[in-house]
């Protein structure tokens, strides 16, 4: 089949899937759009806003603000250095100049301050710095001065002057609440996220951030200017200096960039989680039911199963970006001008498209990485989570720290594909401010323009990323290919081999010596001869396979498979059949040895070998959604079937399957048998040369496996078949030859025919006996016929002997005197057989169980089997009462710690995750403090600037030779004689220096916006120094450029710098910061509500796990009450919780932040936490009853999680910012929200780090004002400070900014949930209105309403006589006699919606029986045990267990029952031995006796040596017989079996008869389903047969073999061969001519079934003429 054409198969496939989970494939792709509807809404409630065009008016640099905040708050000096007569005398010049040019009255503290102080010297800048960065240093100095050291010891200044101002790195009159906007920014040249039009349109002054006019630079600037020109030239200059701002055109300012640079990325990142978690989830799913590695074995490539996942999931996401970018283009509004605006007004759709399809394949690669280093799902989605956040934190960090980093450092961290996305959208940001977007004519230009990062750099590390993303998936899956498939060595991609693989066949080794080997190798086991000239299909050769810790699963094993031959592997449960499969498939490597396939070695040549493959797997592995007929069409064309053949070969198989009623049904709602079927039909379709089918009957019906024979007999032409079965009947019809398997060893080897004759001691003969049957005297009976028979079992009612060949001369004596003698002997029927394969097993292929372990004290001992144990039957005196609640606490909680211990990997997850959590949002809230450091900023254009036009202009008063020309000529000379690259100048000459601006900026705004930033004007007496304010420093260069053209037009060789060198930021600098920004405060609170959304997550897993699996069930019929069950649970899951509480507790004390620092700061956080873990616990033990998959409900909790804490969180955070002016709705919305404990947790740790910020920010205010008694509340009212109008200890309080409300709400919430939790689990609606029916009945005197009574459609056919003849007598009964049976059922009924499953059944059960309830698949027999033991809702009538009632009182019920159901419902993470100690602990068997019962039961039912096995370790058949154990622990009157022996092997089941018939001997009533006829003949006092969930017939075995089978039942089996058929004949002409009225029943296979009636014919002729 052509690889195109199996892409287009998998892709049918996926998609199909897909299409069947409608409401899953919606949710994914809706989940992103329903976050992108955040943007839309704060898009709608924060328009643009339209800026008209604008001129200002000029103002003196020396007019003082009046507005100075916190400058007037304290006399100021200045502080400079070094100490010198030049550098003082400046710094008391600038003083008095400020004093003089002041005319405010506010500044009379400024003329006292030049009379009185003198300013403070510093001997060098070193000292200076260290002085002024002491706590409170700054409350009384303005600023420090400092000039360069050299100029200690001049006596004149130099020719290069140089001047850097140290103000607080923190402004002391700037109001923003933003914490970048608080310092000078000297790291940046232009705002990051830049408007469409300069900075703070309506502030002349050019704005506050920063605020070179409100802090006094500019003051100080010119001051200290004119200072040093008149000491330095000994001139004084007596021009006016102004500033002007450049007028402005008409733009737009849009306060949601500021919004948008923060949330978008977080936005998609939380969008996105649930999809690309679910994508692992999947992913790995499929991998750990071995459907990936199915699909392998039938012909599909890794990187076509790779490419079709990717195909189906990027469909599904195009849908979703597709949408994303119409609702962020879509017009929400106009503005006050008429123009529209969207979330992403002017950047093109075709832009945004494209980065996020880059962005959802990167993810998908990205999600395939992750997948192929995990063979768990719930652990694969639980780390992806952790993942995608952590990839994202960075982004987030690098924000902060955004220009500090370089281009080559972004486009490293853009490996990380949600960092690159991060980066991606902020430049979409970037361009949007600009009012021009992201256009693909500026992808290879800088978007920002202070750095060399390009949108193309973005865009090509996606592409990146996902080609290194899967190249690492592909490597990893190749070396590592989990639990199934052979691993590749770490080397592989550089091996010539794996590029060009060359052929191996069997034909290239030397013929000759290979058979030689494999002759030797089968002359220590038993051996027929081999097929001679028959084409080998497998070749098995020294095959070894050894388990860590486990010795030798498979040893040595030679073995060669024919065409047309079915070749049967036999062998115990956990002898090594089936991991022979996996390693002849490549599912499992060999530790030794070869297979080869059709020629091809399965480890070197994998997938050449698997063309030809197909198998049956132990356990059903079939895609739960596709149809019977869709299944035969994928693997059928799979493996290579043309379409033109693809009809005829699905009818073929459908009918073959005998599945044409089920052809359009879903796998999912297959009865177990069909499902078996079905795999064996996808084994079978597509002419798989090589066929392995691992137990392909099990839990078939007798009728159901006898089609599959028949199929597999059919199709067995032309392949080569290997079965493993534990059925000896279908091994002995099937096989051609016979492979029995021993502890791993090849045991023997040859046709079913061979083996019996070489195993075969002579003949067995089977009886039955009744219940006053006494063995010995019938042993001594037989033994005087055959004194040398060997009494072979006696188990139940089945007495087998075996009897010697010597003696056949005596049998029909013996049996003549049998059949007079029987009555008395109290035998009710007998039979007779020849050696069967079942005695060759238990002489071959038993295991040995003569040796167990035993443990006494902790240690191990050997001790032998038939020593002392404890009898079955003994009297448990159980413990009852408060220590029997005891025993039921610890059982709980032993279970929750073995399972939370043994799941290492996600106990390290939800261990580490929080850790990782909390240090990275906290690196992130904090990533401010890398800029503790402001650098040094020369403001000058050559800073850094890459290309500069200055615009000079002059007035037409301007006189040549005057002060202000010579100025202006220096000026222009700078720009000249500069080397400066890019610094151009503009001469305008006397035109309107305003309006040739304004042409310019209209012109190219892009280009004016970063060029023209600075000017000048010059005119008689003044100048005038322009600036843009499009750059954070233009007012402060453009001074500087006219104060040097001052000194140069004077002093031509002098140059004047000022550099802006903020302080390092000082204690109350950075409570400033925290007070005013709170950022650590949000980003603490929202990240923590993201990291507890996840770990919340994880309570769900197992209690759902539990529940599908049955074992929650288990536990309640052990006894186990529903508030016990779940009060242990919640206080577990409490204490682990609290585990990883503390965990955060301690990651947070370790940064020691403000606000998160003290213990009471801490503790607080952590009773929030505590209170949380009580709401949130039993909300997610009741979202679990929504989910049938423990992987889905995780990651679809994580999503509820995300939006209902940390989504809302975000909502109303950002409703409450101030340009939003949307705080009424927040606070409507903070009532519904409040009910969610996630956002409780959220907003109650953002208020109390917030109000303990505010309380030290106040308190460290208070020592900075030095007011006398200084406290919050004199802060509050005499400065009006309402950040400081907060109580001592307001965290407690019931409003704002206490959090008791939420702390109650989540109290209710827990209180609540937990209640109705409860109730659901003891069903209280149903227990209302049953008694409420009761109650109805007996006032009406009406019975109980019945099927006949409802509107459904049931099967009238007549009852059996003896059905009807129990219903009657059941009917009948008075409470008395109920009571004294163990099980009486009344007119049990079950239906789902109009399917009748279980219809009126009426029936009684005895002490001391066991009823056996027989029925093919899909009769109702599960249904029934479900409502026995109260897993399933009785429809109609009722069932009482000791005349307590299943539907009113099923807690009285389980105390008497013992259950093993259909389906292991065992914990995999425990021990057989600790699952036993649990549910002894449940049932109130006392620990003294507990373990010593446990072993005893381990040892009768043969799993002794698996006791210290974890469950999922053991075989199948070993699972079932710890769940038979479980059933039979204690001394329950009442034991229902379902199946319980359905893949054991002969031995195996023996030994669980013999603990069954235990039991029933000891009074105990069993009730018992079984596909095994024997199992019933050998168990059963009485049967009943069900048929469409109605009992056909009931009776004892005796009794219902004399009304339905008058005679015998002969078997003939005539020898495999050519001449098979024509043996048939002569077999039957044989029968009818010695037996009169011999009846041909069937003749299948060689085996012909005849009925001879006993009338006048006794057994012993017959079998004289037989033999």
């Amino acid at each position: 089949m052509m690889a195109l054409e199996k892409l287009q198969l998998l892709i049918w496939k996926n998609v199909l899937l897909q299409y069947r989970r409608k409401w899953q494939t919606l949710f994914e792709i809706a989940t992103p759009i329903f976050f992108c509807f955040f943007l839309i809404l704060m898009r709608y409630l924060v328009p643009p806003k339209a800026i008209p065009a604008k001129t200002y008016t000029s103002f003196d640099v020396t007019y003082f603000n009046k507005t100075r905040g916190n400058l007037s708050s304290a006399d100021m000096v200045l502080a400079y250095s070094p100490i010198n007569q030049l550098t003082e005398k400046v710094a008391i010049n600038a003083m008095a100049e400020l004093a003089r040019d002041s005319i405010d009255p506010d500044l009379f503290f400024f003329i006292s301050l030049a009379i009185s102080y003198t300013p403070k010297g510093y001997k060098n800048a070193k000292d200076m710095e260290a002085a002024l960065i002491q706590p409170n240093a700054m409350n009384s100095i303005l600023l420090g001065i400092q000039f360069d050291d050299e100029i200690a010891n001049a006596t004149s200044w130099p020719d290069d002057i140089k001047i850097t101002f140290r103000f607080p790195a923190v402004m002391r009159s700037t109001t923003s609440d933003h914490q970048m906007q608080l310092s000078w920014q000297t790291n940046l040249l232009f705002p990051l996220f830049p408007n469409s039009g300069p900075r703070e349109p309506d502030d002349q002054y050019g704005g506050t951030s920063p605020g070179y006019f409100s802090e006094l630079f500019l003051f100080m600037q010119h001051a200290i200017s004119k200072s040093i020109v008149k000491e330095k030239t000994g001139k004084n200059i007596d021009t006016k200096i102004y500033l002007q701002r450049l007028p402005q055109l008409e733009s737009r300012v849009d306060q949601l960039l500021f919004i948008l640079q923060r949330f978008v990325s977080i936005a998609i990142m939380l969008g996105f989680v649930y999809t690309f978690v679910n994508t692992v989830r999947a992913v790995t799913t499929e991998k750990e039911l071995q459907l990936k590695e199915t699909m392998a074995i039938m012909g599909l490539p890794s990187w076509l199963h790779w490419l079709a996942w990717f195909i189906k999931q990027f469909s599904f996401l195009l849908v979703t970006i597709v949408i994303m970018v119409i609702l962020f283009k879509i017009p929400l509004s106009e503005t006050e001008t008429g123009v529209s605006y969207s979330v992403f007004t002017y950047t093109p759709w075709s832009v945004l498209l494209f980065f996020l399809i880059l962005f959802v394949i990167a993810s998908l690669t990205f999600s395939f990485m992750i997948s192929v280093f995990f063979t768990r799902a719930n652990t694969a989605a639980s780390f992806m989570a952790l993942i995608w956040f952590a990839t994202f934190a960075v982004f987030m960090f690098t924000q902060m720290i955004n220009e500090t980093m370089s281009a080559p450092v972004k486009i490293t961290l853009c490996l990380l594909s949600n960092t690159a996305i991060g980066y991606a959208f902020q430049m979409i940001i970037i361009a949007e401010g600009t009012m021009q977007g992201l256009q693909w004519a500026n992808f290879f230009e800088p978007i920002s323009y202070s750095e060399n990062f390009q949108p193309a750099h973005v865009a090509f590390m996606l592409i990146l990323d996902s080609v290194m993303y899967m190249a690492i998936a592909v490597y990893v899956e190749n070396i590592r290919p989990g639990m199934y498939g052979v691993p590749l060595p770490w080397y592989y991609p550089f091996t010539v081999s794996y590029w060009w693989p060359n052929r191996i066949s069997d034909t290239n080794r030397e013929k000759t010596s290979d058979d030689l080997e494999y002759n030797d190798a089968l002359l220590s086991v038993v051996h027929d001869e081999e097929p001679k000239g028959v084409p080998i299909g497998v070749n098995i050769q020294n095959l070894t396979k050894r388990y860590k810790g486990r010795g030798k699963a498979v040893d040595n094993l030679n073995l060669r498979l024919y065409e047309n031959e079915i070749t049967v592997l036999l062998g115990h449960n956990g002898a090594g059949k089936t991991t022979t499969i996996s390693m002849l498939t490549g599912m499992v490597p060999p530790t030794s040895g070869s297979v080869t396939i059709n020629g091809y070695d399965i480890v070197t040549e994998t997938e050449k070998a698997r063309r030809s493959l197909g198998i049956c797997p132990q356990h059903n592995v079939l895609f739960p959604d596709l149809t019977v007929a869709e299944h035969l069409i994928f693997y059928s064309k799979l493996k290579g079937i043309p379409e033109s053949e693809i009809n005829e070969e699905i009818d073929h198989f459908v009918k073959l399957l005998e599945l044409d009623d089920k052809r359009h049904a879903a796998a999912s709602s297959l009865s177990g048998g069909q499902k078996r079927r079905l795999s064996a039909g996808c084994a079978l379709c597509g002419r798989s040369r090589v066929v392995l089918l691992d137990e392909p009957t099990s839990g078939l019906d007798p009728a159901a496996r006898r089609a599959l024979w028949d199929l597999l007999q059919r199709e067995k032409r032309g392949r080569t078949v290997l079965l493993t079965t534990h059925f000896m009947d279908e091994a002995d019809v099937l096989a051609d030859r016979v492979a029995v398997l021993a502890a791993g060893r090849l045991a023997c080897l040859g046709s079913p025919y061979f083996l019996k004759r070489h195993y075969g001691l002579g003949y067995k003969l089977a009886l039955v006996k009744d219940a006053a049957c006494q063995v010995d005297l019938v042993t001594q009976f037989f033994k005087t016929y055959v004194p040398n028979l060997k009494k072979n079992s006696n188990i139940g009612s089945e007495l087998t002997y075996i009897l010697p060949s010597e003696s056949v001369s005596k049998f029909p004596e013996m049996l003549k005197k049998l059949e007079e003698k029987k009555e008395s002997l109290f035998i009710s029927s007998y039979g007779l057989s020849v050696t069967s394969l079942e005695e060759v097993f238990m002489k071959a292929g038993i295991e040995d169980n003569n040796v167990e372990i035993k443990e006494t004290k902790g240690d191990i001992e050997m001790i032998d089997m038939n020593g002392d144990m404890l009898k079955d039957n003994e009297p448990l005196h159980k413990t009852q009462g408060f220590h029997l609640l005891k025993n039921h606490i610890k059982a709980m909680f032993l279970k929750l710690m073995y399972n939370t211990l043994r799941n290492k990997t996600l106990a390290a997850i939800q261990i580490i995750w929080p850790i990782i959590n909390i240090i990275l949002s906290m690196i992130v809230s904090l990533s401010w403090k890398f800029l503790n450091v402001l650098p040094p900023l020369e403001l000058s254009l050559e800073s850094g600037f890459k290309g500069t036009e200055t615009l000079v202009s002059q007035g037409n008063d301007l006189r040549d030779g005057s002060t202000e020309a010579n100025v202006m000529m220096a000026y222009k000379d700078y720009f000249k004689r500069s080397t400066y690259p890019g610094l151009k100048l503009y001469d305008v000459g006397t035109s309107n220096l305003k309006n040739v601006y304004l042409k310019l900026i209209a012109e190219d705004q892009s280009r004016v916006r970063y060029e023209d930033l600075v000017g000048a004007t010059f005119r008689n007496n003044s100048i005038t120094a322009w600036f843009s304010n499009y750059g954070l420093h233009d007012s402060a260069i453009s001074l500087s450029l006219v104060e040097n053209a001052i000194i140069r037009s004077l002093s031509p060789n002098t140059t004047l710098t000022f550099v802006n060198h903020p302080l390092p930021y000082s204690v109350e600098g950075m409570v400033q910061v925290m007070s005013t920004g709170t950022n650590t405060a949000f980003m603490f609170s929202f990240s923590l509500g993201f990291c507890i959304a996840v770990i919340s997550s994880f309570l769900v897993l197992f209690v759902i796990k539990e529940r599908i699996s049955g074992a929650k069930l288990l536990q309640r019929v052990s006894g186990v009450r529903p508030v016990v069950m779940w009060s242990t649970a919640l206080i577990w899951d409490w204490i682990w919780l609290f585990l990883n509480h503390i965990c955060i507790i301690v990651t947070i004390a370790c940064f020691q932040e403000m606000g998160m620092s003290t213990p009471a700061e801490l503790g607080r956080i952590l009773l929030v936490l505590m209170v949380f873990s009580l709401a949130i616990i039993p909300l997610h033990y009741l979202a679990s009853f929504c989910f049938e998959e423990a992987a889905t409900g995780f990651s679809k909790m994580v999503f509820v999680n995300i939006f209902c804490g940390s989504m809302l969180f975000l909502v109303t955070e950002v409703l409450r910012m101030p340009f939003i002016n949307a705080s009424a709705y927040a606070e409507i919305l903070e009532y519904p929200f409040s009910l969610l404990p996630i956002y409780c947790v959220s907003k109650s740790v953002r208020e109390m780090v917030t109000s303990s910020i505010k309380i030290k920010a106040c308190d460290s205010l208070c020592n900075q004002l030095n007011y006398k008694n200084c406290t919050r509340l004199t802060i509050c009212n005499e400065l009006d400070i309402s950040m400081c109008c907060i109580e001592d200890n307001p965290f407690l309080g019931w409003k704002e900014p206490g959090i008791a409300r939420y702390l109650f709400t989540m109290i209710v919430v827990a209180t609540v949930s937990f209640a109705i939790l409860l109730a659901k689990e003891y069903e209280l609606w149903n227990k209302v209105l049953y008694k409420k029916q009761e109650e109805t009945m007996m006032l009406s005197g009406t019975k109980p309403k019945s099927n006949e009574s409802k509107k459904v459609e049931v099967n009238a056919e007549v009852e059996d006589d003896d059905v009807v003849e129990e219903k009657q007598r059941v009917l009948a009964m008075t409470s008395s006699e109920v009571t004294a049976l163990s099980l009486v059922c009344r007119e049990l009924s079950k239906r789902y919606r109009r399917l009748v499953a279980v219809d009126r059944l009426t029936f009684a059960v005895r002490g001391g029986e066991c009823f056996g309830l027989l029925g093919v698949n899909g009769a109702g027999k599960t249904s029934t045990f479900r409502m026995l033991t109260g897993d399933a809702r009785v429809s109609d009538g009722d069932a009482l267990v000791h005349g307590h009632s299943v539907r009113a009182h099923v807690q009285d019920v389980h105390r008497l029952i013992g259950y093993c159901p259909q389906f292991d419902a065992l914990f995999d993470n425990l021990t057989a031995r600790e699952t036993l100690k649990i549910f002894c602990l449940l049932r109130g068997i006392p620990t003294s006796i507990g373990e010593t019962h446990a072993v005893h039961l381990a040892k009768q039912l043969g799993f002794i040596k698996h006791y210290d096995k974890k469950v999922r370790e053991c075989s199948g058949g070993t699972k079932r017989k710890i769940s038979t154990a479980v059933a039979l622990l204690g001394d329950y009157p009442v034991i229902f079996l379902d199946e319980p022996t359905t893949g054991m092997d002969p031995a195996s089941k023996r030994l669980v008869w013999r603990g069954i018939s235990s039991a029933v001997g000891g009074g105990r009533s069993v009730v018992l389903t079984s596909h095994s006829m024997e199992e019933c003949e050998a168990l059963c006092s009485k049967l009943t047969v069900m048929v469409n969930g109605r009992l056909c017939c009931l009776g004892s075995l005796q009794h219902l073999k004399s009304k339905f089978s008058q005679g015998y039942t002969i078997i003939v089996k005539c020898k495999s061969g050519p001449n098979r058929d024509a043996a048939v004949l002569d077999v039957h002409n044989y029968m009818t001519t010695n037996f009169v009225g011999a009846n041909l029943i069937e003749t299948y296979l060689g085996m012909s079934t005849y009925h001879v009636s006993s009338a006048g014919l006794p057994w012993w002729r017959v079998f004289s003429a037989l033999n």
